[in-house]
Parts: C-alpha cells; structure tokens; sequence
C-alpha cells in the first residue's frame, strides 16, 4: 500500500513513526505546495493519506463520497482510493475524543472557547457539541469567523475550557502563548492540539493555575490508529493507541538533569548517551562554542549578568529539541524563563549529591565550601521544586546512577501527555 501525510512544510511530523506501529505499508512525508495540490489530487497516485494544514478544506472538491462526519464538519483528514474513487474521512473526531477521554475532562453543560477557525475547530466544535457542551464560542483574528479576542476577554472569561486549535506556541516558536490563561478564572480545563512541543506554553501556565491540561500527542496518536483502520479496512486491537502514545513519549522527551555545580550531571549524561543512543546537549557547552571562549573567560570579560544572558539563550535553544539529553548549568534553573523552557520537552530529573562530594575546581562561583554551602541554601528549593524526578549519585556508580535515572524517568507519568 502506498500511504502518505499531505501537507506543506513537514519534515518534523510525527506521523511516519507512528505508523510504523500500525501496519505494514509504506508511509511518507508527502509535501505539496499550493501550485502542485490539484496535479497531486487529479492524479490519485496513493492508496491511503492523511492530510494536514493547509488542505483538510481543499480536499474535499476531490473526494467522491465523504463519510457523515465529513460532511457536517467539512473537513476531511484521511482519504481512501477505493478502485480510483476517493473516500473523505475524519478520524480528527475520534482523536479528539480519545483525547477528551485521557484527560478525564467532562465538557457536558460546560462554556468552551475554541481559539481558531480552521478545519481542525470545526473537528472540536464538532465533538463538543456531540458531547454536550451548553455553548461553545469560536475566538478568531479573522474578521466574521467569531468573537475577537478583545471580546473574548471581555465577554467571555467565565469559559468553564479551553481549546487552542491555532498553531500559536507550535515549533520553533515555543515560547510564545495565544492567550493569557490567567485572565479565565473560572477555567478548568485546557486544551491545545499542538504536539511539539509536548506541552506548550499555554498547558504550562494553565498547569501552574491548578487546571487541568492535555497536549495534543493523544490525539495525533488516536486520529492515526482510526485512520490505519480505514486505510487496512480492519479493525486493530484497541489497545494500540495507548500503546503508541507511551513509545512516542518516551522517545520525544528530554531527559533534563539538574543539580549542583560538581555535582557530575556530564558524567551521568555521558552514560546516559551509552545506554539510550541518545545525543547530550551541554549548556555549558554550547555556551563556550556560541561564545567562542571558556565559561571563567566569559565571566571575567562579561560578570555574571553576561554569562545568564548567555547561559537563557542556550537553554531556550536546547530546550525545543526532542529525544536529547539536557545538562543544565547549576544556576540556570534559577531563573523562571529557563524552567519554563525545559519543561515543554524534558522530564526533568535533580541529580542529589553530598555536599561534601561536590567539585569546585575550576568553577567561577563555587569556589569554597562556604560559598557552597550559601549556594545550597539558596538553590534547592528551586531544584526540588522543579524537578520531576530525583535520583541520588551514588559516588563511583556513574552507570548504576544514569540506570536508576531512566528507571525513574520511565515510571513518571506527567499530566497533559
């Protein structure tokens, strides 16, 4: 079978991995721009496909028969070439749905927001209403799509939930949020479809206010199963999806060490790398290589100031990428920008060593027990309170650490994956 995603700009979708798991059929990245669509479509050469932005609206013209659920969303996400005629499907719906489900989030006589207005809101509108939500109120830029935002907040901040179907925050511009969630009181569940990064900053902030948050990755995984289903025409263990979602997870996040300076987070991330494959990403590192100049030149040319406008911009940049491991400078986590960042992708583990243990050769800051001993007092409740996970070095068991690092790391379960 000759299967594919259609879209624009793909090279970071997850959807060939994901079907690797469902069947044996070839899957590609199939990138058509606008001037190409209609030669691509007319010429039916594909058995299966699922589609993406911009074309879930375009593709419908091109289809000889559309399930129910197409038609009342008008927006069609798989396609099957039934004999050369065209079959439109939307299995957005059921993804969706698992995704409501997995997140234990009851809509039934609730007020939700859906901040966009492409095909992927009409999918959500779409379950919502099946579902029972008592109103459900469309937020665009575009003019006559819906409310503005400037009405949103005005008229409307006593949202029950929230959906973000617009690709704000989606990669590479993570850290950027489509509302201020602060302002929903009365908000108790937060949505959002995009998947990379894992969670956005919009789940972020919505987390930290108590609320309930779920990423996009469940449905991405969910939307594809129900597709594999139709492109194979049978069904598949039902299992499936929440089998995929947990290797996806596992193989998409960092694995961010903190901890003191000396404390041997580059060892265990060197060990770490041996055991998983995976590649080490160092802020003090790519500091020095972005710098051009060792981390006690960079203090002595630029101070302190200097060196965490330095030391943010790595950690942002290390941050968006997936499947890395992450060693942290002792005081980046100080700063709030840098959590924020690191939490999007990482699971975040705080590598505990005695104090007595630690290293201070070579280090601008840490220079002597004292000082040590000031920066302890200071540092751990931002480590403890940031960590996800904490594991405790055991002194000359680098391996026997990094093993309990990735025990511990595949037994966390954070909320919103």
């Amino acid at each position: 079978m000759r299967c594919g995603l259609l879209g624009k700009s793909l090279s970071h979708s997850l959807s060939p991995q994901i079907h690797k798991y469902l069947g044996d059929y070839e899957y590609r990245l199939i990138n058509v721009d606008e001037a190409g669509f209609d030669d691509f479509m007319r010429a039916r050469e594909f058995d299966g496909l699922n589609v993406t932005i911009p074309y879930k609206k375009a593709v419908l013209p091109y289809c000889d028969e559309l399930s129910a659920a197409a038609r009342e969303t008008g927006s069609v996400n798989t396609i099957v070439n039934r004999g050369g005629r065209l079959f439109g499907d939307n299995t957005d719906i059921f993804g969706f749905g698992c995704q409501l489900d997995r997140a234990g989030a009851d809509i039934a006589g609730k007020k939700v927001l859906v901040l966009g207005d492409g095909g992927v809101a009409q999918t959500v509108k779409y379950v919502l209403g099946k579902r029972g939500a008592r109103q459900i109120i469309t937020v665009s830029r575009r003019a006559g799509a819906g409310v503005t935002y400037d009405e949103m907040y005005a008229d409307h901040a006593d949202a029950d939930a929230i959906v973000n179907t617009t690709p704000v925050g989606m990669y590479p511009d993570n850290y950027r949020a489509v509302i201020d969630i602060k302002r929903f009181g009365s908000c108790g569940f937060v949505a959002d479809m995009i998947y990379n990064p894992l969670r956005t900053r919009l789940l972020l902030e919505a987390a930290a206010l108590g609320m309930r948050v779920s990423g996009g990755l469940s449905m991405l995984a969910a939307q594809a199963f129900r597709a594999a289903e139709i492109f194979l025409d049978k069904p598949l263990p039902p299992s499936l999806p929440a089998d995929i979602l947990k290797e996806l997870t596992a193989s998409q996040q960092n694995i961010v060490l903190i901890g003191m300076p000396g404390s041997g987070k580059s060892s265990v991330a060197a060990e770490l790398a041996a055991l998983t494959g995976r590649e080490v990403l160092n802020t003090d590192t790519l500091i020095e290589q972005a710098a051009a100049a060792t981390i006690p030149d960079i203090f002595a040319a630029q101070g302190e100031p200097g060196f965490r406008r330095l030391e943010s911009e790595a950690v942002r940049a290390a941050a968006k990428q997936l499947g890395k491991i992450i060693s942290v400078g002792g005081g980046a986590p100080l700063a709030p920008e840098n959590r924020a960042a690191l939490a999007q992708n990482g699971v975040v583990v705080f590598l505990r060593r005695d104090i007595a243990n630690l290293s201070t050769d070579g280090r601008p800051l840490s220079k002597d027990t004292d000082t040590l001993l000031h920066m302890w007092a200071e540092r751990l409740p931002v480590y403890e309170g940031m960590a996800d996970v904490s594991v405790e070095i055991t002194e000359g068991e680098v391996k026997g650490t990094a093993e309990r690092v990735l025990s511990a790391v595949s037994a966390y379960d954070r909320q919103g994956d």
